[in-house]
């Protein structure tokens, strides 16, 4: 047995273990996906709730300026509350402008929820829309500091096989076009 252990190249076992790494790292960015997706969900519902009071009880009585939106960046995924601002501009000579509509985020802090004083003025229908959002939110963030705390141990993970086989070698364009040119 030991003899047959003796012919297991480093090199293998160091492509073995980088092929693990590069593994989790790409589920890990499928994870984020899949957060961002459900997190958009919650996202529509709140909208579709929302367009469901105005038909019911009109435009006028159910109208917010309250918005919600999932951000996905590269290996991230936030969930964001904003309020809307309309800024109507005056009619110039006879044409009328569009309306301009400025949005302002709201500052969630260090919490997994965003306060709800932010909510307080609010009518009770839309307070109603925020609540069931946020609690599927806060548990799609919880799931993403997770899947960041894990990207974090992976790159300890990393660095120990660096201490363990030294640092990967990157091969660079040209030297890969070398490699071919000679086959």
């Amino acid at each position: 047995m030991g003899a047959q252990r003796f012919y297991i190249a480093a090199d293998d076992l160091n492509q073995e273990s980088r092929m693990f790494v590069q593994s989790i790292r790409d589920q890990i960015q499928r994870e984020i996906r899949i957060i961002a997706l459900q997190g958009q969900k919650i996202a529509d519902a709140y909208w579709d709730g929302v367009k469901a009071v105005r038909e019911s009880e009109g435009s006028d009585k159910a109208k917010t300026y309250l918005g919600t939106r999932v951000f996905l960046q590269k290996d991230s995924v936030s969930f964001q509350w904003f309020r809307q601002r309309p800024n109507p501009n005056p009619k110039k000579e006879g044409k009328r402008s569009k309306a301009k509509v400025f949005s302002r985020y709201l500052k969630k802090g260090s919490q997994m929820r965003y306060s709800r004083h932010h909510f307080v003025r609010d009518p009770e229908w839309l307070k109603e829309l925020v609540e069931e959002a946020e609690n599927g939110y806060e548990l799609l963030r919880r799931r993403a500091a997770a899947l960041t705390q894990m990207k974090y141990r992976l790159r300890e993970y990393e660095r120990l096989l660096n201490q363990t086989y030294g640092e990967p070698e990157v091969e660079s364009a040209a030297g890969a076009e070398d490699e071919t040119d000679g086959e």
